[in-house]
């Protein structure tokens, strides 16, 4: 009886000699939709010294810090005339405390008041020093502009005067008239610390270099694309003598493997909004994304490399396309069934067929791949049963091994470059460095366009700032 089948076999393939056989098209359901790119976030705490805001401030703050020419002042008598200059003496001091910048400038008077009216002939001349203290809360507004706001008192050392028949303290004097003297002064102050401190041009630099694609793969090709969505910043606060402010980034990052760098278009500036999550902390979801097209060039790279056998058979694949599908990937093969003891290909033929798998990530070898591949029963055609009878379900299992790709190698890339990225500071006046704690399992899924695979990572960050 086996050798009656096995004649019967010989007499089909050598009918079939020659010959090509198509199989109709399998059905298909609609495939999955995209999963929606995960949000990842970094959220870091800035500690900005007191001393290195005071260095900011001695270097951009102008002198003299107060220029006033006869200006009418009230003086408990009427409207004194008042005209003075005071310049810096020394070094600003600040120190931060109680959510605010408490800032201290030393500075020399050159004063000279007069009474008012017909006793203007009456006046006094001083010279004297005098510290003003203020007290800075900071904010970040809308189109991050920074919004100092100085609220504070001047005070005069041996600041009495004789004025004709009356004393006047020109500290007194100094704070009564505050809408006229300090809030000017302050206004200044605020707009020094401001202009200091440029947020906006450093931050849309950042922002439009974060869109560009970053190659880690060249075969196959393969690219980070970040897509940040908003910038977080909380209220400012203070702690051991320092400025602390926190930040957030929120970002959808993903891999795609394509030969040519991706198309990005960068989005504007957005401007801030509140901080939320843990602090000193970051975590990423990136989905690797493999095209259909790239798959089916690796696996048919595979095998013909490594051509399959099974038994006296050598099945040579001429073409492969993986086409979605709602429950499974269908496999389309265009192949062609030797004898090896056939070295005339007498009895050679060539076909098509369909077969269908279902995609998985294999942790063990860190690939993607199409386990469980059998045919399809609604199209298998009678090359495909010659095929199964020479070659048995024997042949489904030896296609599997070219449908097993390897993203080890582009893991590991996105792992390291994630390492040493966030190891090295980066930054000129604030840097950031930080430390991969774990990476996730790495979920599986595929779509219309290709396998999806999403790697994750967590990890601990921190930030230095560099004031110039």
């Amino acid at each position: 009886m086996k050798k009656l089948t096995i004649g019967i076999l010989l007499a089909v393939a050598e009918l079939l000699a020659g010959c090509n056989t198509d199989a109709p098209e399998p059905q298909r359901t609609p495939p999955p939709p995209m999963p929606a790119v995960p949000l990842s976030t970094l959220n870091v705490t800035l500690k900005v010294p007191a001393a290195d805001i005071a260095r900011l401030l001695n270097a951009k703050t102008a002198n003299p810090i107060a220029d006033i020419k006869d200006q009418k002042v009230k003086c408990g008598i009427g409207d004194c005339r008042w005209t003075l200059l005071a310049t810096r003496k020394g070094p600003i001091a600040v120190t931060a405390r109680n959510n605010a910048l408490q800032v201290a400038v030393p500075f020399s008077m050159q004063s000279q008041i007069s009474l008012p009216g017909m006793l203007s002939m009456v006046g006094a001349r001083a010279n004297l020093d005098g510290t003003v203290q203020t007290s800075t809360a900071i904010g970040v507004g809308s189109g991050w502009r920074l919004t100092p706001a100085t609220a504070g008192r001047v005070q005069m050392q041996n600041s009495r005067v004789k004025l004709g028949p009356m004393e006047v303290d020109l500290a007194d004097l100094w704070n009564l008239n505050a809408d006229l003297l300090s809030r000017p002064l302050f206004r200044m102050m605020d707009g020094q610390i401001a202009a200091g401190v440029p947020i906006k041009p450093q931050l849309e630099k950042i922002w439009s270099r974060a869109f560009a694609p970053i190659q880690i793969g060249k075969s196959p090709a393969s690219w980070v694309l970040l897509q940040p969505e908003r910038i977080r910043i909380g209220s400012p606060t203070t702690d051991n003598d320092a400025l602390v402010l926190s930040l957030g980034v929120d970002v959808r990052a993903m891999i795609a493997t394509q030969e040519t760098p991706p198309e990005t278009a960068v989005r504007p500036l957005p401007d801030p909004v509140p901080v939320r999550g843990q602090a000193n902390h970051f975590s990423i979801a990136m989905p690797v994304l493999l095209s259909y097209d790239t798959s089916a060039k690796l696996a048919l790279q595979a095998l013909r490399q490594k051509p399959l056998r099974v038994g006296s058979h050598t099945i040579r694949i001429e073409f492969l396309s993986i086409l979605p599908s709602g429950e499974d990937v269908v496999v389309f093969t265009k192949f062609c069934i030797d004898q090896n003891w056939d070295p005339a290909d007498v009895l050679s033929g060539c076909g098509s067929g369909y077969l269908r798998g279902i995609p998985k990530y294999d942790a063990k070898s860190q690939s993607i791949v199409i386990g469980n591949l059998h045919y399809d029963v609604l199209t298998e055609n009678f090359m495909l049963h010659v095929m199964h009878s020479l070659a048995g379900p024997a042949l489904a299992h030896e296609l599997e091994k070219g449908f097993s790709f390897s993203v080890a190698r582009d893991l590991d890339k996105m792992k390291n470059q994630i390492v040493e990225t966030l190891a090295k500071p980066q930054g000129r006046d604030i840097t950031i460095s930080g430390k991969v704690e774990t990476f996730g399992m790495p979920q599986m899924t595929w779509t219309k366009d290709g396998f999806v695979a999403l790697f994750s990572a967590e990890g601990s960050v921190t930030a230095e700032s560099h004031l110039r």
